[in-house]
């Protein structure tokens, strides 16, 4: 591997890892929302905002597991740049 080509392995490396702590963080402040409106009495709840919620915490959830592949695929390319 080229010096070159290591440079933009560490760059995407490190993007991963950022996008893994946005995903992580938003992951989080959607699971709060949903479990604060789900502590509402029943009448009380919104369920439109329940539904967004819960939907945007699991999109949150399957990026994280994307940026952790990519992280895992890239950390690879690091340490062994042969492969």
């Amino acid at each position: 591997m080229t010096d070159e080509k290591k440079a933009a392995a560490a760059v995407e490396f490190v993007e991963a890892i950022a996008q893994l702590a946005k995903a992580n963080t938003l992951t989080g402040i959607w699971d709060n929302r949903r479990f604060r409106e789900c502590k509402k009495p029943f009448e009380q709840v919104d369920a439109a905002y329940l539904y967004k919620t819960e939907k945007l915490s699991r999109k949150n959830v399957e990026l994280r597991a994307v940026h952790r592949r990519s992280i895992d695929v890239l950390y690879e390319k690091l340490v062994n740049p042969g492969t």
